[in-house]
């Protein structure tokens, strides 16, 4: 059974697949997502209940405020990097998947994959990404799929011919 995906990749749709990516690295999701913000809070609460003046409190708000952000802002700047420089993501994209694996057909480039190749794969809300490396994914928008029904097949099909990531 053959399934099809088709359409053009936006630059959200590289942005979620480079946080499901990285969601798996939970030491720089830790750090950034709940080390920097506790930080933020303490110096906050140290400054309002006046320990000590603002400018004691620099320090703990520069590391805080980086923390917190670092998480969202090299993903952006990833993603950006990524939209900008790689010129098989503008233009349509095409995915065929069947029994032995799946061909990609870009505006530039084509090429063939069997599942033998592919790692793992996982599944976020808006994409699906196929490793072929453990730091290097396929990103397949689960809107180039015509109807939920071959997202579904999609869905089944990755299930049976690659070991899922955890």
């Amino acid at each position: 059974m053959a399934i099809e995906a088709r359409g053009e990749y936006q630059f959200d749709d590289i942005l979620r697949g480079i946080r499901l990516l990285w969601r798996g690295q939970k030491a720089v999701m830790g750090i950034s997502l709940f080390i920097g913000p506790m930080i933020l809070l303490s110096t906050i609460g140290d400054y309002i209940l006046g320990k000590q003046s603002l400018v004691s409190h620099l320090p703990g708000l520069f590391v805080g405020g980086f923390l917190t952000s670092n998480y969202w802002w090299i993903t952006w700047m990833s993603s950006r990097k990524l939209w900008k420089s790689n010129l098989n993501l503008h233009g349509t994209t095409a995915f065929h998947f069947d029994e032995s694996g799946f061909q990609l057909t870009g505006a530039n480039a084509q090429s063939e994959v069997r599942w033998a190749g592919i790692l793992k794969w996982k599944e976020g809300k808006d994409v699906f990404l196929l490793f072929c490396s453990p730091q290097i994914a396929h990103i397949v928008p689960k809107r180039f799929f015509s109807d939920g029904g071959q997202m579904d097949a999609a869905r089944q099909l990755f299930a049976e011919k690659i070991t899922r990531l955890k």
